[in-house]
């Protein structure tokens, strides 16, 4: 469910000195528009996805999440995804993210399927970009823990 690596990281993720005002953004972003090359951007090469039942190399997950991608937009449905913060514990060059994301699927007929899910992300300053190195998708969280979280 949830949310590959290039030589150069886009120059929107140098343009701010904490991860949540920029690799965030880009993040939803690039779901929105289905750009997974760029999702990967925002990822450390080394990066992992820790969720409850395993952990794996990210660009493994993003190679599902492209495949995901193409069969949601072959279906004529789109996906979205919104950030809410509990805490953020950054450095110059360390970052530790906490909240909830929103992912969403709307089908042709607009109806809506909507996932909440805690998460924690470890993210590293590296030539001026930040990039997550760990992400890790927790519990399901509810409407209500959603709601009490305002950015």
């Amino acid at each position: 469910m949830s949310v590959a690596t290039f030589l150069l990281a886009p120059a929107f993720l140098m343009a701010s000195d904490t991860p949540h005002e920029s690799s965030y953004a880009e993040v939803t972003r690039t779901v929105e528009v289905g750009d997974f090359d760029a999702m990967a951007a925002t990822y450390h090469k080394d990066a992992i996805l820790v969720t409850a039942q395993s952990s794996s190399p990210i660009s493994e997950a993003i190679a599902k999440w492209r495949l995901d991608g193409v069969t949601l937009a072959a279906e004529g449905s789109a996906a979205t995804v919104a950030f809410r913060f509990s805490e953020h514990r950054h450095g110059e060059t360390t970052s530790l993210e906490t909240g909830i994301f929103r992912y969403s699927i709307t089908n042709r007929a607009g109806e809506e399927t909507a996932y909440l899910v805690h998460f924690e992300d470890l993210l590293i300053k590296q030539n001026g970009n930040w990039l997550t190195i760990m992400e890790r998708q927790m519990e399901d969280a509810t409407q209500v823990e959603w709601d009490e979280l305002t950015e």
